[in-house]
């Protein structure tokens, strides 16, 4: 089983580049401009990894991860105010070593999540949403010494609750937003060669 997840992600310390815009979009029941607000950002990952593949080794091989990783945020067309849509995929590479160091496993992984959560905001500065998406993962570990079976591919869907909690202040001149973002998979299918 591969712990991947388990890095020092340098995510919001080494880049973010946070693109807002605004879209006006004809309304057509009020013929009004209705203003779709989008934000993107882009993020360079780096960090330790730990990977474990009883299909190619029975040893636990440990390295670096490196990946990028976009999401965007933009409201709704048909209810801007209150629905936004979520995009967030990624691209990681790890390269790993066994304990000896005399062989190296490596990984490489896309995942791409797109959902729709409604939004709340019960006080000033703080907005909370709740909603539901869906993910795929595919990719695949590659170990050269392995003369017979050197690859294993990995593939995963999963329908997700996903929600977040952003609260929104000023810092002297400065607009500053803390957001927490959790996602919980409730169910799916995955594709993993084992013994």
């Amino acid at each position: 089983m591969k712990v991947r997840k388990a890095l020092l992600s340098l995510a919001s310390l080494l880049l973010c580049l946070p693109a807002s815009g605004m879209r006006p979009v004809a309304d057509a029941d009020t013929a009004a401009t209705v203003v779709r607000p989008v934000f993107a950002a882009y993020t360079l990952e780096y960090g330790s990894a730990h990977l474990t593949d009883t299909y190619l080794t029975p040893l636990r091989y440990e390295g670096w991860h490196a990946g990028f990783d976009y999401q965007r945020y933009q409201a709704m067309r048909f209810a801007p105010r209150d629905w936004t849509m979520c995009l967030h995929m990624n691209l990681s590479v790890d390269k790993t070593d066994n304990p000896a160091r005399n062989a190296s496993m490596w990984d490489i992984m896309l995942s791409a999540d797109w959902g729709m959560m409604r939004r709340f905001r019960p006080l000033p500065g703080l907005t909370l949403a709740a909603g539901a998406s869906t993910g795929i993962e595919l990719g695949c570990l590659y170990n050269p010494r392995n003369g017979n079976n050197p690859a294993s591919a990995k593939a995963a869907w999963t329908v997700n609750l996903t929600g977040f909690a952003s609260y929104s202040l000023r810092i002297w001149r400065l607009p500053v937003t803390f957001t927490y973002q959790p996602t919980l998979p409730v169910t799916g299918v995955f594709f993993s060669p084992d013994y």
